[in-house]
């Protein structure tokens, strides 16, 4: 069996070594089923003038547009399809029209409507053939005759083999027609070759007139003429036949001709002829190309190694367009396309079963031999030899194994090969003798057996560069490996590397030696001034040297180096300059491999995507890929040589390619840009009359599209070179400011636009800016919406007509109902405006009552304070404890009117939402014990049995104690109120089961309530059913403000109740527990008060000495309760409202102020607020007293100036502590300013206007001291001042008028006088400027607190003895 497989694949191998050496580099593209085509059979092409190409296969129409094929098939129902799929003939006449022969008729194509009209001219017969003449007929040959069809007048003629008589026709199966350039119609059939002869209407027979120049086969398949106007006749089995020009015999080409003659077949069914005057012949084996010129033919057939070579045998039909592309129709393989135009390059690729093919598929390097054939090392497959005159490869082998060759160099007849792990093989090409060099073989010297790069240089000696162990040559004379540095021993500049991975080593035209380390940059040695230099990042800016991996040297000291990711640098040496590019200046890819320069001075660059070429004259690049012939696989390191010849090759991962650059064919045809599809709301459009466009996209003139539709319209370049390089461009004229850009994208996408109209541009170019298409237009109109039409516009106008009429007479109507009507609007007004006074009154009525609530409020407070304060007082001072429990009663049932006063005060509050809490620390515990004690006495007069129980001692937290005290106060008094004589309320405190907190229960066994009352008690005014036990039930709004307390610290409050068994109302609160403060020594002090007054015994002297207070209260009571507590310690100044305090505020000039808020004429507020705002009375303190409790009343009065602030009723203890703490402030604070003055030195620098001043008037005074009559009008006049202006200066400087700052600074004088001298105190009162001596002494003891002799004893010292 394995003998066999060699057998076969000795006989493919020299199969295709004749295939091979028969064929030229003809680069064919093919297309099949695959790429869109409904059939691989292909039996008629055509191109139409638009540019499309139509290929006829046995199982449709296809049309191509370079990048797309578009099928046409028969449908059964659907009459505007084609006749039948089997296509037989193809022909456009002058008039544009597309004809299609089919097996069932003719069919003709509508551009508009991109759609078929199938004529009725065979009566269902196949048409075979089709071609047009001069006089505008078609005719039509078949297997049922032949056909002359006039499409303007739907005419059509028969010419029937039976009537042969008139016709001359002997056969009825006519396969070709056509007309030459002199208007000869030629027809041919399965009899011969007839000659239409148009003034008898008949046909004549045409063969040769002698034996020698005859048709050697009357099936006649193919005809055709040449530029010359020599006719070609192609037979079934007959071969090629030529008419000459004005001939009369037959030139016959077939495969047994003569030399230079010879076809590979004599079966032809296809003939076509080019610009360059040659005949292409489809035959059973492939193309024949016959140049008419000597006769010569060239065949062309598959080559198995080539994937670019023909595909398939059977050529049915060649077409050949005015832009030399040549498209060839086969049996069963598709179509092959060859295009002049194309840069095509040439491939070979490894096949593992061609023993005459590569032996590896990934090429690593070449070498040129001397015969031109290229040796070429690959990796992992050893040493091949490419013969390039037969296309084989032949395997070398070499130490009998696989060896992965890196780089190969040829020196003389020998051929260094640099291996991978393998070290360094030397082949004699002549006698195949082997040397072999690695680094342990003791006697070369090469020190690393990884060889990535050979170089030869002019004086014979190789350059080796390893894989980390740098550069090493190998000298002709030494026969060794010597290390770089031992090389060049003695070279100036930089100092050798001994390490470093070498990846090229070349050489420029003055023997300079340029090398490529990765990681390190580029070596130079120039062993013509014996200098070695390195060029790093540091030498070369930001130069990417250090990922080179190929170089070469160019021209006038250009360095060219390709880097492996980084594009292509070029460095100018002489000027010390450098360029990079890529991918943005045009590089297909930036990982170079290899660069070559050909003999124009353009650089070809392999690249991971394709091959660019770099032109440096232009600085412009142009990439080519697989279409052009490319491996689609990356190319590979240093896999690159350019021949003697100038032939490139270029190694990859596939193969190799190899081109002749001077050879290549470019691209200078400029394809015509077409519409292809208009898709409107992402539907396709079939063309119609009330579709958007009425014909075919590819032939429309417009496009109407309704306003708001969004559409999108396909285009493409009807390129059949290179499509995918096609580039768009495209601008909407009326819309667009500038071109769109749109890359290779073949659509544009429109949205929202107005209406009007617009012109569609569209522009193909190509990357490198070869060409640029002309534009192609469509024009589109955007119907307006029906309201922007004129007809909208006319409705428009007769619609403000209308309603300008409708508004006059609507106006008439009116005038004639506006007295009807004024009655009712009067009517209506009067309703209204009843319905407004009832809301105002009830307004009114809701703000009296919640005013009314406040000054009852007020109005209780005072008469409770005058209650609360005399029953403490008497409290305090009683004995006896009969008395003093009567008072104790009296006392708790005025805490109790007070707690109900302030239950309406906080009613108010919930409706202005002004409650906010004040929690302060203190024991829980005990002050729930101290509400406990308040109700122990009505426990006892109603006989109810009065528990409290608590689990706990102490329970120190922040609380307010008013709000709590009032939901306990509520709770209890409810119990108590709906619970019967000898009932049972207990009370319990316990804490939170789950964390921190109290709950507190009140529980009773009274009358109890319902399921209804339970969920409306905590309502606002809500009162359950009237009890005949229980006389008053309260106003109702006692739980909800419970409720609401309990919200404000967090908790929450619930009652379980049974009807007739009683209640139980159980309140929880999150009262997180806090460390007790700390308890300081008691000490012989009072523990309520801080500071305490001055005992009477003090302050009871002369009342001259005390401290002067202004009671202003309007309640004549209350006043006189307020006097009778104060005069004791105060000199008290009565005032009944503000009107009356101002006045005696301003001619008293008291000490301190205490004063009510709510008074007549002038209240609290409106007073504090003048006493601070006037200089004479700013200084006083004042104390506020209100029956309006709350933060909000208290932090208004503060605001005023207060000095602090008292809520009746309260403690006349705190009064007397709070006047005399403000009073004491105040004489402090003036008594340290007044220190401030030194009066026997001036101070050595004054800062600022008032210090200047006040010692002017410092000055002043101590200048008149002795006069008596210095008095305020003389001190304004020296100042050039008026006496309200000083005294305003005064006060502010310092604290007093301008009378009293005198008498300080004359007493200040007398204190200086009376420590500093002997003088005596009538003398010294005199010398200040006081009248009398008692005036001074008076004056004396009022500043200082001591008589003047006690001031002088004081301060005198004892004379001596």
């Amino acid at each position: 069996m394995i003998v066999c497989r060699h057998i076969v694949l000795l006989i493919l191998t020299l199969g295709f070594y004749v295939a091979h050496a028969q064929q030229n580099n003809l680069h064919f593209i093919n297309f099949s089923s695959k790429d869109g085509l409904p059939s691989n059979t292909i039996t008629a092409i055509l191109k139409d003038r638009f540019g499309y190409m139509w290929f006829g296969s046995d199982d449709g129409l296809s049309r191509f547009d370079g990048s797309k094929f578009t099928v046409y098939s028969y449908n059964a129902a659907d009459s505007s399809t084609i006749r039948s799929n089997a296509i037989l003939a193809l022909y456009e006449d002058a008039n544009g029209q597309l004809w299609v022969g089919t097996t069932k008729g003719l069919s003709l194509y509508d551009r508009s409507r991109n759609a078929f009209r199938n004529i009725n001219v065979t009566r269902g017969a196949s048409v075979k053939a089709l071609c047009g003449d001069h006089q505008g007929n078609l005719w039509l040959g078949g297997y049922s005759g032949l056909f002359k069809y006039n499409p303007a007048t739907d005419a059509t003629q028969y010419y029937s083999p039976e009537d042969s008589v008139r016709t001359h026709l002997k056969s009825g199966m006519f396969i070709s027609i056509y007309e030459d350039s002199q208007q000869r119609l030629w027809i041919g059939s399965t009899k011969g070759l007839y000659l239409y002869q148009p003034e008898h209407d008949n046909f004549q027979l045409y063969a040769g007139r002698t034996p020698d120049s005859t048709l050697k086969d009357l099936d006649i398949k193919a005809i055709n003429e040449d530029a010359h106007g020599n006719l070609w006749v192609g037979t079934l089995d007959g071969g090629l036949h030529k008419l000459p020009k004005g001939g009369s015999g037959f030139l016959n080409f077939g495969a047994a001709a003569g030399p230079g003659r010879s076809l590979t077949s004599n079966r032809i069914y296809s003939i076509a002829h080019d610009q360059d005057g040659t005949i292409w012949v489809g035959t059973e084996k492939g193309v024949d190309i016959l140049d008419p010129r000597t006769g010569n033919v060239e065949h062309v057939a598959r080559n198995a190694r080539n994937k670019y070579s023909l595909q398939g045998s059977s050529i049915r039909s060649i077409y050949i367009d005015k832009n030399g592309i040549y498209w060839l129709g086969t049996f069963q393989s598709g179509i092959n396309k060859y295009d002049k135009n194309l840069t095509a390059f040439n491939l070979v690729r490894s096949n593992p079963f061609d023993p005459s093919g590569l032996s590896a598929p990934k090429v690593t390097s070449f070498a040129e031999a001397r015969n031109g054939d290229i040796y070429i090392g690959t990796d992992g497959g050893g040493l091949n030899l490419y013969h390039r005159s037969t296309g084989l490869v032949t395997r070398i082998p070499v130490a009998g194994q696989a060896l992965t060759i890196l780089a190969m160099e040829m020196v003389d007849d020998e051929l260094w090969l640099a291996t991978y792990m393998q070290g360094i093989y030397i082949l004699n090409v002549n006698s195949g003798a082997v040397r072999h060099f690695t680094r342990n073989d003791g006697f070369s010297g090469l020190v690393s057996n990884e060889i990535f790069c050979l170089h030869k240089d002019r004086n014979g000696n190789v350059w080796v560069g390893t894989n980390g162990d740098d550069v090493q040559v190998y000298t002709r004379a030494n026969k060794r490996f010597l290390k770089l540095q031992d090389y060049i021993a003695g070279a100036t500049g930089d100092k050798a590397p001994q390490k470093g991975f070498i990846r090229a080593i070349e050489e420029d035209a003055s023997g300079t030696i340029w090398i490529a380390a990765p990681g390190r940059g580029i070596d130079m040695f120039d062993p013509a001034t014996n200098t070695y230099r390195l060029y790093s990042h540091n030498q070369l800016g930001n130069l990417p040297v250090e990922d080179v991996q190929t170089l070469i040297p160019g021209k006038e000291g250009i360095l060219w180096v390709g880097t492996g990711g980084r594009g292509l640098c070029k460095i100018d040496l002489k000027k010390n300059k450098f360029n990079v590019y890529g991918a943005a200046q045009g590089l297909a890819n930036e990982v170079i491999w290899k660069i070559l320069e050909d003999s124009s001075g353009l650089l070809w660059l392999s690249t991971n995507k394709g091959i660019s070429r770099f032109n440096p004259l232009k600085n412009e690049f142009k990439n080519f890929t697989y279409e052009n012939g490319l491996q689609q696989s990356a190319f590979t390191l240093g896999a690159g040589l350019i021949t003697k010849g100038g032939d490139i090759f270029l190694g990859g991962l596939d193969g190799f390619n190899f081109f002749t650059p001077g050879a290549l064919h470019y691209n200078r045809k400029i394809p015509t840009v077409v519409f292809t599809g208009l898709k409107v709301n992402n539907n396709e459009v079939v063309p119609g009359e009330k579709a958007a466009i009425s014909s075919d996209i590819a032939v429309a003139n417009e496009i109407r599209l309704q306003y708001k539709q969004n559409f999108s319209i396909d285009f493409t370049a009807l390129d059949f070179t290179n499509p995918n390089e096609c580039r768009y461009l495209y601008k909407l004229e009326g819309f667009d400011k500038k071109w769109n850009n749109i890359g290779a994208s073949k659509t544009a996408v429109f949205t929202n636009l107005d209406p009007g109209e617009y012109t569609l541009l569209v522009k193909a170019y190509s990357p490198n800016g070869e060409w640029t298409t002309e534009a192609a237009s469509i024009v589109l109109y955007i119907k307006p919406p029906f309201w922007r039409t004129t007809y909208a516009y006319i409705i428009y106008l007769l619609l403000v007509t209308f309603i300008l009429w409708g508004i006059r007479r609507r106006g008439i109507k009116k005038l004639q109902r506006k007295f009807e009507m004024e009655q009712e609007r009067q009517q209506i007004r009067q309703l209204i405006e009843d319905e407004r006074k009832e809301a105002e009154r009830q307004r009114a009525f809701d703000e009296v009552k919640i005013k009314f609530l406040t000054n009852l409020s007020h109005e209780f407070r005072t008469p409770i304070s005058l209650i609360a304060g005399p029953v403490q007082t008497l409290f305090d001072s009683e004995t006896d404890q009969d008395k003093k429990g009567q008072l104790s009663m009296v006392k708790r049932n005025a805490r109790r009117l007070l707690n109900l006063v302030n239950q309406l005060l906080d009613f108010r509050k919930l409706e202005e939402q002004e409650l906010r809490l004040n929690a302060l620390p203190g024991d829980l515990v005990s002050f729930v014990q101290d509400v406990v004690e308040s109700f122990k006495d009505l426990a006892d007069r109603r006989h109810i049995c009065f528990r409290f129980e608590s689990e706990l001692n102490v329970y120190d937290t922040s609380f307010d104690r008013d709000k709590i005290e009032r939901v306990l106060f509520n709770l209890l008094s409810n119990a108590f109120k709906f619970t019967g004589r000898e009932g049972i309320v207990t009370m319990r405190l316990a804490k939170e089961n789950n964390g921190d907190g109290v709950v507190i229960s009140i529980a009773d066994n009274g009358i109890g309530m319902s399921q209804e009352e339970q969920s409306r008690i905590f309502d606002r005014f809500f009162q359950g059913e009237m009890h005949p036990g229980v006389m008053n039930q309260g106003s109702g709004i006692g739980l909800s403000i419970t409720k609401e307390f309990v919200r404000l610290h967090g908790g929450s409050i619930v009652v379980n109740s049974a009807y007739g068994k009683g209640s139980e109302f159980i309140v929880s609160l999150p009262l997180r527990e806090e460390k007790p403060p700390e308890t300081k020594p008691e000490i012989n002090e009072p523990t309520e008060y801080i500071d305490e007054p001055v005992t009477e015994n003090t302050t009871a002297g002369n009342s001259a000495e005390r401290l002067t207070v202004l009671i202003i209260e309007d309640n004549e009571d209350f006043r006189a309760y307020l006097k009778n507590q104060l005069k004791s310690f105060y000199k008290v100044i009565e005032a009944m409202d503000g009107r009356e305090g101002w006045q005696k505020a301003l001619s008293a000039h008291p000490h301190v102020i205490v004063s009510d808020i709510s008074m007549p004429y002038m209240d609290g507020i409106t007073l504090s607020k003048k006493i601070r705002a006037d200089k004479r009375t700013a200084h006083i303190p004042i104390i506020l007293l209100t029956a309006l409790t709350g933060d909000t009343y208290q932090l208004k009065g503060l605001q005023t100036g207060a000095s602090d602030y008292l809520t009746k009723p309260f403690s006349p203890e705190i009064l007397r502590v709070k006047i005399q703490n403000l009073a004491s402030l105040n004489q402090s604070l003036k008594e340290a300013y007044v220190k401030r003055l030194e009066i026997g030195s001036l101070p050595t620098a004054v800062e600022n206007e008032n210090e200047k001043l006040l010692l002017k008037i410092t000055n002043y005074i101590e200048e008149n001291i002795e006069d008596e009559k210095v008095s305020v009008e003389q001190l304004a006049k020296h100042l050039f001042m008026s006496r309200a202006t000083l005294y305003n200066k005064v006060v502010d400087m310092t604290g007093e008028t301008p009378v009293e700052y005198i008498r300080s600074v004359r007493l200040n004088k007398a204190a200086e006088l009376l420590e500093k001298t002997d003088m005596r105190i009538a003398e010294i009162g005199y010398t200040v400027g006081f009248v009398t001596p008692n005036y001074f002494a008076r004056a004396f003891k009022a500043k200082f607190n001591m008589s003047p002799s006690e001031f002088a004893a004081l301060k005198r010292k004892p004379a001596g003895p």
